[in-house]
């Protein structure tokens, strides 16, 4: 938002609707994804009919902000309330998943109508006075955020994640399993360090670093972020790397140990 220089581009409601949001984004998250709520017809699925736990969090959000006591917007005008509340529901649901591929795709839309014949830059790629051009902005930095734990700088903090995240995607298969549903592919079989590392590869692949690429392109100054997607990318293939070696010299009982994926936060130490 700042360090990247979002924040040129953006008025101070904007930047406001962005920080709220991204801090109430997730609110009474079930743990599961938008796909379990819907295959087990749970009561949000019912309630919602799109963007099922991104539509509650706004809904939640709203009902939180009735209390005088949590209102933060209490001392706000009537029309930049309006703005503020509009703004930050569409980007939260913009964090869905779902929409992904349509705010990469919008990202290098605006590249190309950027570049001439020469290949070069003709304008900045965001402006600050069409509020379609922010929202973009917005929607893109947020959903940034929300996918940015792979991109820390620290692999060790990037894989700490990953370990919470494959734990929560094992929870849903097993429940998947549980109620005799499908169940969902990319979270079922993690049990070893391989198997998150071959996940968190894919997922690297063909969300993460596509997406901070572009970004990169539109913020230049975010190419940080893009590097570290790369960086931490190799990471995961020397796990695959040291895996495949152990393997070479041990058969697989007496190297799987190594590997182990125990269901608890220290599931990589």
């Amino acid at each position: 938002l700042t360090l990247a220089g979002a924040d040129e581009f953006l008025n101070d409601r904007d930047i406001f609707a962005i920080l709220f949001g991204a801090l109430v984004h997730d609110v009474e998250h079930t743990g599961n994804n938008n796909d379990f709520e819907v295959k087990n017809n749970t009561s949000l699925a019912q309630k919602y009919s799109r963007s099922v736990l991104e539509s509650h969090s706004v809904s939640e959000t709203v009902s939180m902000l009735e209390n005088p006591n949590l209102d933060v917007l209490k001392n706000v005008n009537d029309e930049d309330r309006g703005y503020i509340m509009n703004f930050m529901e569409e980007i939260i649901l913009a964090t869905d998943v779902a929409h992904h591929g349509e705010t990469t795709e919008s990202l290098r839309n605006l590249v190309l109508s950027q570049h001439d014949d020469t290949d070069s830059i003709k304008d900045p790629f965001f402006n600050k006075e069409d509020r379609e051009s922010r929202l973009l902005l917005g929607r893109a930095i947020t959903h940034a955020a929300d996918i940015s734990n792979p991109v820390h700088a620290k692999f060790e903090v990037a894989k700490d994640w990953c370990c919470r995240v494959s734990v929560e995607f094992s929870l849903q298969a097993m429940n998947e399993k549980k109620n005799g549903l499908p169940v969902t592919p990319y979270m079922d079989g993690l049990e070893t360090g391989v198997d998150i590392a071959k996940m968190q590869i894919n997922f690297m692949l063909f969300v993460v670093n596509p997406f901070f690429k572009v970004l990169a392109q539109v913020l230049p100054r975010a190419i940080c972020l893009a590097e570290n997607a790369i960086v931490n990318t190799d990471c995961y293939r020397e796990i695959l790397a040291t895996h495949l070696l152990t393997e070479e010299k041990n058969d697989k009982s007496d190297s799987q140990h190594i590997f182990i994926f125990m269901m608890k936060e220290t599931c990589w130490r």
